[in-house]
């Protein structure tokens, strides 16, 4: 019988979350990061899927082993004694934040680089989602897995999408990326306009010149509530999607989630617009739970919608 392969593969962080809820129950020293919610999300569909993170020593690896699904395969890079330690803080809007914790490990520590992948998903892996960390570190991997012809789906950092002078750098980024899956606070970042100004199609017509004059295939921009605004210009697609309605509890990682379900099934025929579909379901079950909880228990068998 043939071994089943590792198909695709997600590159980020790795963090040790406290996650505080305004008015809810709230969870402590829990593992998380966008690597983990973005694995989780497409590990959903049950292919065997890589996780490529690095961690400190403090890092409880037995925990993390005991909870990951079967279907998800561990890239772990052990680098120094402390991990990625956040507070995520969720306000009474429902908007959250991540603030890093003295002595954390930084967002650039924290970056893989190109040698630290296994080589059996260099070989095997036809996907490759790069999640959130600073620009320069994701343009260096997608070139490196472009030369090994992959597809490549990047989520952005949003502290490089509001640092003037790292834009360049996405120029670098474009050019090795076949989908860019920015929220709106990062392509508001990217187009220079007050995040919170009314979004009309107007608004929609600029990220689509955005998109043009930067040659990105494809963009999927997640608007939280509002669902998915696509624009495939391989495909001449422009499309507004809307979000699964479900009793939103958490929605950290739900943009991570999203682009994990995104990806698995668009690394079958760049189907973009099912994989849409993928991507917000993924995402509606990220949100009905704390943390990665209800990833969790959907993975194992559990129904939570």
């Amino acid at each position: 019988m043939e071994t089943k392969k590792v198909k695709q593969v997600c590159i980020g962080q790795l963090a040790i979350d406290d996650i505080i809820i305004w008015n809810k129950m709230s969870q402590y020293n829990r593992i998380g990061g966008s690597a983990l919610y973005s694995s989780l999300g497409m590990a959903l569909w049950k292919d065997l899927v890589g996780i490529v993170g690095k961690v400190g020593s403090d890092y409880d690896m037995v925990q993390f082993k005991k909870l990951i699904p079967s279907n998800l395969v561990p890239n772990i890079i052990i680098d120094g004694e402390t991990s990625r330690r956040l507070w995520v803080l969720h306000d009474e809007n429902n908007e959250h934040y991540f603030v890093p914790k003295y002595s954390s490990l930084s967002d650039t520590a924290c970056a893989p680089r190109p040698h630290e992948i296994s080589e059996a998903f260099i070989r095997d892996a036809d996907l490759f989602h790069i999640c959130p960390f600073p620009v320069e570190y994701q343009s260096e991997l997608a070139k490196f897995l472009k030369s090994k012809k992959k597809i490549v789906t990047v989520d952005p950092d949003a502290k490089s999408c509001s640092d003037r002078p790292k834009l360049h750098e996405f120029d670098n980024l474009f050019q090795n990326v076949d989908v860019f899956l920015p929220s709106e606070i990062e392509i508001d970042s990217l187009l220079g306009i007050d995040e919170k100004q009314t979004k009309t199609d107007d608004y929609l017509l600029e990220v689509e010149r955005f998109v043009d004059y930067y040659n990105i295939k494809v963009c999927v921009l997640k608007r939280g509530e509002k669902g998915i605004f696509l624009y495939d210009r391989t495909k001449n697609i422009r499309k507004k999607c809307k979000a699964i309605q479900v009793n939103v509890v958490d929605s950290t990682g739900a943009g991570d989630a999203f682009s994990g379900g995104f990806g698995y099934a668009y690394k079958f025929n760049r189907d973009s617009l099912s994989a849409v579909h993928y991507g917000l379901i993924s995402a509606a079950f990220s949100v009905v739970g704390i943390g990665i909880e209800k990833l969790l228990e959907v993975n194992r068998g559990g129904q939570v919608l």
